[in-house]
């Protein structure tokens, strides 16, 4: 694998076994290993014109932006070749709590799944570099609507996306840092503690409910639609049926 010079000079001594680490990402994930226990993470994507997917360049400026706070992996190095997008991060210490973790921890989990989006949304958002409000996100969405990657089925899925939430009532939006993708295997948990957050593409100035409509399609998804209601109990709210629904509208367009 031929690397950009600025990435491969700061990969000397390590190896990778070349799988992709990728979970709905539309980057390849790669993990390179320097003994004794020195991690880095590489993702590679081909960016098209006008793709949806917000690519890696957001995600290396809000990495830089955060600086290690909240847990964050540190953006090592970005480069862009072409169409090829490079992200070089540091790993983050143990596994995603998508991992089997037994049923009978599934209390402890979403516990520390709340306490996680409550750390993010108490994040300060001065100089925050995306806007990732409603009016935001659908504006970008009908900019990118006429992308030619686009199929005809996608055109018309995000079409009738934007005409449900034109027709859907203005509500106030509550702003503060969201993750965007709040999901469990984007949560690192290490010896029954929060290590961190990883995948901060989406991230941004929103409303909290971007997170809490990621959330609830995790939770339900990854432990069961019974433990929906106890994570926003831990969280502390109950949420809005009417908001949720705008945003899971709203989530195939950022």
């Amino acid at each position: 694998m031929q690397l950009p010079q600025s990435i491969s000079r700061l990969l000397s001594g390590y190896d990778t076994d070349g799988q992709n680490h990728a979970t709905s990402s539309a980057a390849t994930v790669l993990r390179f290993v320097s003994p004794p226990a020195n991690e880095l993470f590489l993702k590679i994507e081909q960016r098209r014109p006008k793709a949806l997917a917000p690519g890696l360049q957001p995600e290396h400026a809000i990495l830089r932006w955060l600086g290690g706070q909240l847990s964050a992996p540190r953006s090592l190095a970005y480069h862009q070749r072409g169409t090829t997008q490079y992200l070089l991060t540091q790993a983050l210490p143990g596994s995603s709590a998508e991992s089997d973790f037994p049923a009978e921890e599934y209390p402890r989990l979403v516990q520390l799944l709340a306490e996680g989006l409550h750390r993010i949304h108490a994040h300060p958002t001065a100089n925050c570099p995306f806007d990732r409000r409603a009016t935001s996100v659908m504006a970008r969405a009908l900019d990118r609507i006429g992308s030619p990657g686009l199929n005809e089925e996608r055109r018309d899925e995000l079409q009738r996306n934007l005409h449900e939430l034109n027709a859907c009532a203005v509500l106030e939006e509550d702003l503060v840092f969201t993750h965007g993708d709040y999901c469990l295997p984007n949560v690192m948990i290490d010896n029954g503690t929060l290590a961190g957050f990883i995948d901060w593409g989406y991230a941004g100035l929103g409303d909290r409910y971007r997170d809490f409509m990621a959330a609830e399609y995790s939770v339900e998804r990854n432990l069961g639609a019974e433990w929906v209601t106890p994570f926003f109990e831990a969280y502390g709210v109950e949420p809005i049926e009417e908001k949720m629904r705008v945003y899971r509208l709203l989530y195939d367009l950022w």
